[in-house]
């Protein structure tokens, strides 16, 4: 039967009670990485109300596409779904409600119009201020009603609308008017499309997976995807581990593709990179070091030039490739162990110093870290994080901040190793 994921918060929240039995599985609301990490595919159905914004990072767009790519049907409405389907609808995502046709159109523009300060779910995302959409709509129904003259509501808006959001609240609007909950009503109506929700998925639109979208997902493989990372930084037989896994993909590709026995270095020659007899020298040059040139044959050089310029798409290197090849590894145990040990070092950082962060840590040092134990100077480093699987000494010195501290502090990190644990 096909999915139907709904995420939902301080709009609805008694969508749980709502959909019981239904077979609709209510989440949160989304932020960053979520879609990525949701199993779905043609013929499944996401309904986005609620999402988070503020302290955490607000779901982008291409995590949006990218469900649209697997064949996934996306509804948007009422809150952040609706603000997205505005913002999507021409490249597939369906809006729902009000609320979305006035922001496609044109009548509400500010995001903050459905923003609202609330609690957790445990508080049942209790509100602790309210939309400014539901309370231009309360005073529109008073103005209708003939309870507020027209434009003391909207002297009340523009003083409201100038207000911070947290700030707005019901007890603006007096006894008298009763609250319209624009909100729920278009919610509602997105529950409703979603239990009814066509199991017959729309033409999946095919939408180019950008570097960014590529390692969201990757960052969406939760523990797995950080220790590999802790791989990449810490232990020196990584070099091997990611030459070996990028030899034997490409040979297996040349067998595909060349009818040849199957060779990552011929398989260079084949696809035109080079020529295997006599490889232009400034490419060699690129991508090898003056000691590399003066002792190895010309074959080990291409090997290390494939290695190291190696991308299953332009400025996407093969972390996908590597994070399959690790979970399959006896590595995988012992470093995802090691996942642990590195957080808790972190959170005694921040303890120690609240305003410690590991993303924080000076490039400067963390690169004469990198150096000092990947016994490389300096020049060669970016080479050295290519034969870890790094895009750039910028990916390498991103992952090796998260390490650096228990690297420091824990002899059992620091000395970690693929082969040894």
């Amino acid at each position: 039967m096909p999915g139907r994921f709904l995420f939902v918060g301080p709009t609805l929240p008694d969508a749980a009670e709502l959909v019981s039995g239904s077979g609709i599985e209510v989440l949160p609301p989304v932020s960053a990485g979520d879609l990525l990490a949701l199993p779905v595919g043609p013929g499944d159905v996401v309904g986005i109300v609620d999402g988070y914004f503020h302290r955490t990072r607000s779901i982008p767009h291409k995590e949006i596409l990218d469900l649209l790519a697997r064949g996934a049907r996306v509804l948007g409405a009422a809150s952040l779904g609706a603000l997205r389907a505005a913002e999507l609808h021409p490249y597939g995502m369906e809006g729902i409600g009000g609320i979305f046709a006035d922001y496609r159109d044109g009548r509400l523009v500010a995001d903050d119009e459905v923003t609202l300060m609330h609690g957790t779910a445990e508080d049942g995302y209790s509100h602790r201020s309210e939309p400014l959409v539901n309370l231009r709509a309360s005073l529109d129904s008073a103005v209708a009603a003939g309870s507020y003259g027209r434009a003391e509501a909207d002297r009340l808006i523009a003083d409201l609308g100038a207000m911070p959001y947290r700030d707005r609240t019901r007890h603006a609007l007096g006894t008298s008017v009763p609250l319209v909950d624009r909100k729920r009503a278009d919610a509602l109506e997105l529950l409703e499309v979603l239990r009814k929700a066509d199991p017959v998925p729309p033409p999946a639109p095919a939408f180019p997976e950008t570097v960014h979208v590529y390692d969201w997902r990757i960052a969406a493989g939760g523990v797995d995807s950080r220790a590999l990372a802790l791989c990449q930084v810490l232990a020196p037989d990584y070099p091997d581990f990611h030459r070996g896994t990028v030899l034997a993909w490409l040979a297996a590709r040349c067998r595909e593709t060349c009818g040849a026995p199957g060779d990552a270095v011929d398989h260079g020659a084949h696809v035109g990179l080079f020529r295997a007899d006599r490889p232009d020298p400034d490419l060699v040059d690129r991508w090898t070091t003056p000691a590399e040139r003066a002792a190895l044959d010309t074959r080990e050089l291409l090997t290390r030039l494939v290695v190291r310029a190696f991308r299953i798409r332009p400025g996407i290197v093969a972390t996908g490739l590597a994070l399959r090849a690790f979970r399959a590894s006896r590595a995988r145990g012992p470093a995802s162990a090691l996942v642990g040990r590195v957080a808790a070092v972190n959170a005694a950082g921040r303890r120690h110093r609240p305003d410690f962060d590991p993303a924080a840590i000076a490039a400067d040092q963390v690169l004469e870290w990198l150096a000092q134990r990947w016994c490389r100077p300096a020049d060669e480093l970016e080479l050295a994080a290519f034969d870890r699987g790094f895009s750039s000494t910028g990916g390498a010195v991103a992952a090796a901040r998260q390490v650096y501290l228990a690297a420091r502090c824990e002899p059992e990190v620091a000395g970690f190793s693929l082969a040894g644990g």
